[in-house]
């Protein structure tokens, strides 16, 4: 999405779009500008739901001098600092920034403060993303044969989605599992996945794009699958876990709203050749980030199953058994 020469800004800009629930920055921007931006001085409004002391940090991680930058070990340590303070109930409008000799944030239990917790896990998770299009760019500019580049990428992109990012195995009593049969939802992330994965095999720079807006218009209406099934299962869970399925589900419609812009460009009659090779790139990232960002909804579903008690679990290797 970004460089790596400014990871302080870059995480600041992250933080941003999520307390912003997945907005962009500046809508007519694209993503690879928006640090120029903050470097020429330009800075995003603090969010309504941002403490004041949050919004301080982030305009320090936007300073253009860099010896006036915290650190990134600095910027982990001042954000558990908060996190852990949110934890224990502290009101926004109390919130303090970390002592110089501050000791080592502990872990928290993510059972006992979903919200907070989610915060934390979101921000890994989009800095992770950064550095999963890096991975993306960098093999890309290698000079291997195109089939073999295509298996490259699709295996990565299962291999990220195989990351457990919320660790239920604590929530999901000892000798059970999800029961996945009926599982609308679960059938309806994984559709969007493989559909994404499809993308990555079938795509090679000489690829059509009649054949390509196929295959995102495969991604597309999954996806809106994906969005009618989640309506009609989150009515089951708690108000509080409602709103956190609503939180992830922010992140999957950024994406869609991305996927569809590129797209909109894409068929434009006067796009010059660079333009429509970026923008094709830009739709293997954002359909990337996706497949990333429904693994997370999947487990967000998950433990909010769990915590509203509607979860159907099953006896591990019940099924195999049944069948023999």
């Amino acid at each position: 999405m970004f460089g790596c020469s400014y990871p302080q800004k870059i995480t600041g800009v992250c933080i941003w779009e999520i307390l912003m629930y997945g907005v962009k920055p500046w809508r007519s921007v694209r993503n690879h500008n928006v640090i120029l931006k903050i470097e020429s001085g330009e800075r995003l409004e603090r969010p309504n739901n941002c403490p004041q002391i949050l919004y301080d940090l982030l305009l320090r991680m936007w300073n253009f001098e860099a010896l006036n930058r915290p650190t990134m070990f600095e910027v982990d340590r001042y954000l558990g600092f908060l996190l852990d303070q949110i934890d224990r109930h502290v009101p926004f409008r109390l919130l303090r920034a970390p002592f110089v000799n501050v000791a080592p944030v502990l872990k928290v239990d993510s059972a006992t403060m979903p919200t907070s917790t989610l915060w934390r896990t979101l921000e890994q998770q989009r800095i992770q993303s950064e550095e999963d299009d890096k991975w993306l760019e960098e093999e890309e500019e290698k000079l291997l044969p195109l089939p073999a580049l295509s298996t490259v990428r699709a295996q990565h992109i299962n291999s990220l989605c195989k990351k457990q990012l919320l660790n239920e195995e604590k929530n999901i009593p000892s000798g059970y599992e999800f029961d996945r049969r009926g599982d609308r939802v679960h059938e309806a992330v994984f559709r969007v996945i493989g559909a994404i994965t499809n993308l990555s095999k079938e795509f090679h720079s000489t690829m059509t794009n009649g054949h390509f807006s196929e295959c995102v218009k495969i991604i597309t209406d999954h996806l809106q699958n994906l969005f009618s099934e989640s309506m009609q299962h989150i009515l089951i869970l708690t108000v509080s876990d409602q709103q956190e399925v609503k939180l992830v589900e922010t992140l999957l419609e950024s994406d869609l709203r991305n996927l569809l812009e590129a797209m909109k460009k894409i068929l434009e009659e006067n796009i010059s050749k660079d333009d429509y090779e970026a923008l094709r790139r830009e739709v293997l990232k954002t359909s990337h980030r996706l497949a990333f960002n429904c693994k997370q909804f999947s487990e967000t579903v998950d433990s909010a199953r769990i915590r509203s008690g509607v979860a159907k679990l099953q006896l591990k290797d019940a099924f195999l058994a049944h069948e023999v």
